[in-house]
């Protein structure tokens, strides 16, 4: 139960952070769900897959964020 309330933070962490002003303020949410996913039961290559893989996406979702913007507005 808790590795699934980690990992929905994270998404909604995830997400929220895609907004430039409000990236400041999701690190800590997304900390609390990954403490929350490392203490879970989870396998531990799902739990380094759900703590990186956000870190790693995060720079390719912001440029897409700012190109749909750009096109839009």
């Amino acid at each position: 139960m808790k590795g699934k309330i980690g990992v929905t933070i994270i998404i909604i962490a995830f997400i929220v952070s895609i907004y430039p002003y409000m990236f400041l303020w999701m690190w800590i949410p997304y900390l609390v769900g990954a403490l929350l996913v490392w203490i879970s039961d989870m396998k531990v290559m799902a739990k380094a897959m759900w703590t990186v893989l956000p870190i790693a996406f995060w720079y390719p979702a912001i440029m897409l964020f700012y190109y749909a913007l750009s096109r839009i507005g």
